[in-house]
């Protein structure tokens, strides 16, 4: 072999290498689904830290919540406070989780006994989100508030063009938002202004978690679904920062 196809051939595997390197997801795409399984309506969505547990709002009169494992199977359930109108929900730590209701117009802290650990007003709550300190919550007014944890009002704020929003997710640095009515999933800022946006997977999406490097979407259309969403962004322990993930030339 001469010189010249020697270079190509080496050219040739270089070209073969990155054929076959793998693509990346971007802003929106679905890395990941999984259809809900057991009389579910997921009306909201949270991240335990190992897991994705979603509310439960079924006809059916079954309204224990759900833990799915990031492939779908279905782990366990747990009887919430209320067996209504159970929309939005987060992870508190501890085993305790945030649900709402829109009967009995309440935030509840719960423990996965149904045992309420505390509460407060909030009238027609559809979204809820932790973010360590305060929490967040969207009512049917379209009005952001972030709260204490006893529900004393720190902030308000309204997002257009957000008008049907469901529940929320917080990443560490920003809220995820799905909109049902346009089909539109929206990143905002903490004071309310919109950064990013992408099409919605599903028709029907209320659920909104984030586990760390992904966003979790359920959708209640049918069949109901479950998404993993990449966001164009993974929140990173400081820790982490400066290590050499690999080296080549």
């Amino acid at each position: 072999m001469n010189r010249l196809s020697a270079n190509l051939a080496a050219l040739g595997c270089v070209f073969l290498f990155l054929s076959a390197a793998p693509a990346y997801a971007a802003l929106g795409d679905v890395v990941s689904s999984f259809p809900c399984e057991g009389n579910i309506t997921q009306l909201g969505a949270a991240w335990n830290g190992s897991s994705v547990v979603m509310t439960n709002n079924h006809a059916s009169g079954d309204h224990m919540w759900r833990v799915y494992s990031t492939a779908g199977s279905w782990l366990s359930s747990f009887p919430s406070p209320v067996t209504s109108a159970q929309y939005g929900c987060a992870y508190f730590g501890s085993g305790r989780y945030w649900g709402g209701s829109q009967t009995t117009d309440t935030i509840y802290l719960f423990e996965t006994t149904g045992s309420v650990v505390s509460s407060f007003s909030a009238t027609n709550p559809y979204g809820i989100a932790w973010d360590g300190t305060n929490l967040w919550w969207l009512g049917a007014d379209d009005v952001f508030r972030r709260c204490t944890s006893s529900g004393s009002v720190l902030a308000t704020f309204t997002a257009s063009p957000i008008t049907n929003g469901r529940d929320l997710g917080w990443d560490g640095r920003y809220l995820w938002c799905p909109d049902s009515t346009i089909d539109y999933v929206y990143s905002l800022t903490t004071d309310g202004s919109i950064v990013a946006s992408f099409p919605a997977p599903g028709g029907s999406t209320y659920g909104c978690a984030y586990d760390g490097e992904y966003l979790w979407l359920t959708d209640i259309g049918a069949p109901r679904y479950a998404y993993r969403v990449d966001i164009g962004h993974t929140n990173v322990a400081p820790a982490s920062f400066g290590k050499i993930k690999a080296t080549f030339r």
